[in-house]
């Protein structure tokens, strides 16, 4: 081999490793002034690598001390979604209600439940003799329902367990004014005023109203169809029920 050509050979092999050494001496450098972690490329940052948070490490540690071998999903910030395999011993049609209120108030700390007779109101209790029965839970604030807020649960063979636990719950929706600014009539008025029904024989429908979950935020709404309007004449409005802000509007049609 030629001189030359080793002298190509050898440049070849040192001067990536050069330029492997500058940069981690530079990323070293820049770790010191930050205090960052210094990570390989393409590694997550150390926030992404815990896999749980310590509010879902706390709920699970009192779930699997109160129930057992229950399985549970949970939030990062600690809220149950779902449980399943409870023993609440066998459920009839008599005692399964109550029995599972017991039960709320026995862990309003694992729910965040004030007082479960008040949030909670049946929706739903079916339980025939065979076994697989069902026994649903509206929330409700003030008499006010939230809209997919509750629990449901689900009853295993022969109604002897809990085979899951659903749950759609929104404490903070106590923090909720119930008490509309506006009525349905002026809500009627603001949807009707909308511009997409202002060359049109618009007419709104009777108002129902509840507490929904916006971009985030819970308000309380009057929610209502409007006919001969717009969006294809047939149209489902959410009027926020203190500022009267058309929070949502759409087509009704399918």
């Amino acid at each position: 081999m030629s001189k030359q050509k080793k002298i190509l050979l050898i440049a070849f092999i040192i001067l990536p490793l050069l330029g492997y050494f500058y940069h981690s001496i530079l990323s070293a450098t820049e770790s010191s002034k930050t205090g960052s972690p210094i990570l390989a490329p393409g590694s997550p940052p150390k926030s992404a690598v815990i896999d749980s948070t310590d509010a879902q490490r706390t709920t699970m540690h009192r779930i699997r001390e109160r129930f057992g071998g229950a399985q549970a999903n949970v939030t990062r910030d600690g809220k149950i979604t779902l449980i399943n395999w409870l023993d609440l011993g066998m459920l009839t049609p008599e005692n399964a209600v109550e029995r599972i209120y017991q039960f709320f108030e026995q862990n309003t700390d694992l729910f965040n439940l004030a007082n479960p007779r008040q949030e909670l109101i049946v929706s739903k209790s079916y339980i025939p003799s065979q076994g697989h029965g069902v026994v649903a839970f509206q929330q409700v604030i003030n008499g006010i329902e939230v809209q997919y807020g509750g629990f449901d649960f689900n009853l295993g063979e022969n109604n002897e367990f809990i085979s899951r636990m659903r749950a759609y719950y929104y404490p903070e929706a106590r923090n909720v004014n119930t008490t509309p600014s506006i009525d349905s009539l002026q809500a009627f008025l603001i949807a009707l005023s909308d511009p997409v029904n202002d060359t049109l024989p618009a007419v709104a429908h009777q108002a129902t109203l509840f507490i929904a979950n916006f971009n985030g935020d819970l308000h309380l709404v009057w929610n209502f169809f409007v006919s001969g309007g717009g969006y294809g004449g047939s149209a489902e409005y959410y009027i926020d029920a203190q500022s009267g802000a058309i929070l949502k509007a759409r087509t009704a049609l399918i």
